[in-house]
């Protein structure tokens, strides 16, 4: 305080003019430190991963042929969680979009990302459902140690081949 006060006296500058002086210089700083963190940052984006893309195919169990027109569902379980009501039969899976499996029997579920701005949220398990018409209704989970991350940082899961198993029709007596 003693080297600016002295400085200020030898200067022969008025009490506003170095007040002048000092805001400008901190608003330089300022400016400089916001842009430093800024470049520091990069584009990390808040919007995080809460659900792996998924691809497979989908075979009749008994003939290992491919099944075409299978609905693929990711089972919502916040959405599920979240509600008052509780979902009956079929209700959960509704609350999902679903795709359909090519004739090749392929299918390919997008994953999902989501806004998350304290903190980083991901995925712990994901539920999928198979259903077809004529075939039992299929549901299992993925978890992290199903997934690999690719290039672009995506979380990705290879499901291989899911069974379907045709449903036992009964004689008529």
């Amino acid at each position: 305080m003693h080297i600016l006060i002295s400085t200020w006296k030898r200067s022969g500058l008025r009490a506003g003019q170095m007040a002048s002086g000092n805001l400008n210089r901190l608003s330089w700083f300022s400016c400089m430190l916001a842009a430093c963190m800024v470049a520091g940052c990069k584009s990390a984006s808040p919007a995080h991963y809460v659900a792996p893309r998924v691809e497979g195919r989908v075979l009749d169990a008994d003939t290992r042929r491919p099944l075409s027109g299978v609905q693929v569902h990711r089972v919502d379980a916040y959405a599920a969680a979240a509600s008052r009501e509780v979902l009956k039969g079929g209700q959960s899976i509704e609350n999902a979009a679903a795709v359909r499996t090519r004739s090749d029997g392929a299918f390919g579920l997008a994953s999902e990302r989501d806004l998350e701005l304290f903190g980083q949220s991901s995925w712990s398990s994901i539920t999928i459902t198979f259903d077809h018409a004529g075939y039992a209704l299929f549901t299992t989970n993925y978890t992290p140690a199903n997934a690999t991350i690719s290039p672009r940082g995506e979380p990705e899961v290879q499901a291989g081949d899911i069974l379907l198993e045709p449903l036992v029709q009964s004689q008529g007596r």
